[in-house]
């Protein structure tokens, strides 16, 4: 009999299997936002917001704002989709992003982890 199944990789890192059922829900050609993309940012992303612009973004349309302060720069329901993992635990104001996504966006993902996870 097997064993239980062992994580191999960091839990704030993105899971294959679940940036592509996230991604098969992006509309084709849609413009889709991604809040806070760290080192491996969402494949469908079209625009970014971010505190700075990265190395690994360079080129690409980021936004950079203080998101405990800031609200978002965009039109009401002006992105098919948005994209947001584990961003929100790390600002002070975590209700009022989540506000503005629901304000921007047509459809959406947001995870975090758990608090356990992130006490330890």
């Amino acid at each position: 009999m097997a064993g239980p199944s062992r994580i191999t990789q960091p839990y704030w890192t993105p899971i294959a299997r679940i940036v592509q059922l996230i991604g098969s829900l992006v509309p084709a050609g849609g413009r889709v936002l991604e809040i806070g993309p760290g080192n491996t940012p969402f494949p469908q992303a079209t625009e970014f917001v971010d505190w700075q612009v990265s190395p690994h973004l360079e080129g690409r349309p980021v936004h950079v704002l203080d998101l405990n302060q800031d609200k978002l720069p965009f039109a009401d329901k002006s992105f098919d989709f948005v994209y947001c993992r584990h961003t929100l635990e790390d600002i002070y104001n975590p209700i009022g992003v989540c506000r503005e996504i629901d304000r921007i966006a047509k459809a959406g993902y947001i995870e975090t982890p758990s608090p356990l996870a992130e006490c330890c």
